[in-house]
């Protein structure tokens, strides 16, 4: 299950709150450009909803003036000041809401990327991450306009990164105390021994399906498909490795070798 960011639900919950309380401000305004209109109907009174409406509207317009100065001219402009207040406020109170929604949606995606990073045993330095922290800062300080194509964009190459990884088993081999080994033999033995040593072990390894493999000078790392085909090119080499100290090798010490498998997504 993946985790949900405090930081996150409070931003949302925010962009919620604000959102509210934009769609309220707006219905205050409404309400006071209905009761400007209504006064122009015949018996809009005698209607129950319509009291109750300039009744509201009127509370409202009350602590409208017990606030601020409304009188202009003489005249009481209380009703224009509520109309435009809260269409100021409505607008104020919807930027926020939309800078907390795509303030969320941009620690969403870093808390996405935290979460893949660590399942991939990835650094905070590691390549692959570039494409993806190019695409969080873009969506950070895009415009509205742009976000949802960039946000199409970072799924689209967060998926792409995901199919290039796959699971992968590791088969670690090196020769037990081969320094010593080479100690007062002869220069050509020791070479034609483990010439012949490296070419019997990639005998094995392709086999049983290596997919790629890099030595060190007395050691090699080997990738396979799976660890079951891991442990067997293992077992047919250490198997093996009595025939060929018999019948190979030249030096006086036998080759003897440590055998590693470790699997996960690469």
């Amino acid at each position: 299950m993946k985790k949900r960011s405090p930081l996150v639900i409070s931003l949302m919950s925010v962009s919620i709150t604000m959102r509210i309380l934009s769609i309220i401000a707006i219905l205050i305004m409404f309400l006071s450009l209905f009761a400007l209109v209504v006064q122009y109907l015949e018996d809009a009174e005698s209607y129950r909803y319509v009291r109750v409406a300039l009744g509201v509207e009127g509370s409202l317009r009350e602590a409208v003036r017990e606030n601020i100065p409304t009188k202009i001219g003489g005249n009481d402009m209380s009703r224009w000041f509520l109309i435009v207040g809260m269409f100021l406020v409505s607008g104020a109170l919807s930027r926020l809401s939309d800078r907390s929604r795509d303030r969320a949606e941009y620690y969403k995606f870093k808390l996405n990327i935290d979460q893949w990073k660590d399942q991939m045993h990835l650094s905070d330095s590691a390549v692959i991450l570039t494409p993806l922290n190019q695409k969080l800062e873009e969506i950070k300080n895009a415009k509205k306009k742009d976000r949802e194509q960039l946000i199409k964009e970072f799924i689209e190459t967060k998926k792409k990164l995901d199919e290039m990884g796959r699971d992968l088993a590791f088969l670690s081999i090196d020769v037990v105390d081969s320094t010593g080994m080479k100690q007062n033999e002869e220069r050509a033995i020791v070479e034609h021994d483990f010439k012949e040593y490296k070419r019997y072990i990639e005998r094995c390894l392709t086999a049983h399906g290596c997919l790629k493999s890099a030595w060190t000078p007395d050691g090699v790392m080997s990738c396979f498909n799976s660890v079951d085909a891991a442990v067997r090119a293992a077992r047919e080499i250490v198997t093996g490795l009595d025939e060929f100290n018999r019948n190979v090798k030249s030096m006086a010490r036998e080759f003897n070798i440590r055998c590693g498998v470790n699997s996960g997504f690469v």
